[in-house]
């Protein structure tokens, strides 16, 4: 597969000329993905790129005795702990042997992919707009911690080019138990080095830290039954200063009478700062119903600072919300599609707030198909 763009910018003063390349090859044993742009504004040759090998096998026979498979190296994603967002490209390895394509935490999803510079892209789930980015400009779009309903998810994206030009995509999962089954058990793990590209060449906002350092993430998962499984996740950012950033994490999956889904999610970091996210789903009537409540701990040294211009704040914060989605009417003409939402919170300051989510999304069928 190969995609290419030309773009040619006249003005009364100068004008400008960019050209994108966006592919996908097999490479004797490895597929290889590549973006390449250049921008005649620019003082170097290719003002961006990213290149990434990629193996996969059905058999775990990758590597030996780590039995993988799946291996990615290059430009990669570093693996998601407990819903961090590790999305943004570094340049590292990633190695699982996960079913190929599989999805451990059946809550929530990330998404990211290739897309060339200047399309706009949105994201559809159940025909309900949940996201839009315009006019990417890195040739990647990214997603993070889309909630996955009870029952079908069908995600559509479509992607709008400068040209008017229309293309569009889709992906479904069905959410209904487990993913592990039991005493099936699986890992995961990424050595990168953030905000890098593996040419050197792509520019990223970063902080100082991350420019300097390696992140090294790991997850393992493991089906107790069939109704019971859990995951261990751990984050490691390594720093010249001895300031190393650690994460830990701890994930449950239940689901209860094959229609109910409960899930939780406790982190903890070397501050001890905490986190702790439940989850209930399930669907009534064919309509999808979920109910979240999460807290947020801040450990003494996270207080003490945010106590220096507050000093009457409180150490938690606290949300809870509820979800309603479903098809409102389908016929050979139409199918529209509901999504409500009420949410409560309150903040460090013991502030509470009060909000309220209603979208409708139709899909128009010609009359002739």
């Amino acid at each position: 597969d190969l995609d290419l763009q030309l773009n040619t910018t006249y003005r009364r003063d100068n004008s400008s000329t960019s050209f994108s390349a966006l592919g996908s090859h097999d490479l004797a044993y490895l597929n290889a993905k590549y973006f390449i742009n250049s921008n005649s504004d620019s003082d170097d040759i290719l003002s961006d790129a990213r290149l990434t090998f990629s193996k996969e096998s059905d058999n775990a026979n990758l590597l030996g005795p780590l039995k993988a498979t799946s291996v990615t190296f290059g430009d990669v994603t570093a693996i998601s702990v407990a819903g961090s967002h590790n999305s943004h490209n570094s340049r590292g390895i990633v190695i699982s042997n996960k079913v190929t394509h599989q999805k451990i935490e059946n809550n929530k999803i990330n998404f990211n992919g290739d897309i060339l510079p200047d399309w706009d892209i949105e994201l559809y789930r159940n025909g309900i707009l949940l996201a839009k980015q315009l006019s990417v400009q890195n040739g990647r779009y990214e997603f993070n911690n889309i909630e996955l309903v009870f029952g079908h998810n069908e995600f559509e994206f479509i992607m709008y080019g400068p040209q008017g030009q229309v293309e569009t995509k889709t992906e479904t999962a069905f959410i209904d138990k487990n993913v592990l089954n039991a005493a099936q058990s699986s890992y995961e793990m990424s050595l990168t080095q953030p905000n890098k590209s593996l040419l050197g060449i792509e520019r990223q906002p970063s902080t100082e830290i991350e420019d300097k350092n390696f992140l090294f993430s790991s997850q393992y998962n493991l089906g107790v039954t069939d109704w019971f499984s859990f995951s261990l996740g751990q984050e490691h950012l390594f720093v010249d200063n001895d300031s190393d950033k650690q994460d830990f994490a701890l994930l449950t999956n239940l689901t209860l009478t094959n229609s109910l889904l409960i899930g939780t999610v406790m982190t903890i970091n070397q501050d001890y700062d905490r986190a702790l996210g439940v989850n209930a789903r399930t669907a009534i009537f064919g309509h999808s119903l979920s109910y979240q409540y999460s807290q947020t701990t801040l450990g003494s040294k996270g207080l003490a600072l945010l106590r220096l211009d507050s000093p009457e704040v409180q150490s938690d914060i606290r949300s809870h919300s509820v979800q309603m989605t479903g098809q409102l009417y389908n016929n050979r003409y139409i199918n529209a599609h509901y999504q409500n939402r009420l949410s409560l919170s309150e903040d460090y300051s013991g502030e509470r707030n009060r909000s309220e989510e209603r979208r409708v999304g139709k899909e128009c069928r010609s009359r002739w198909s």
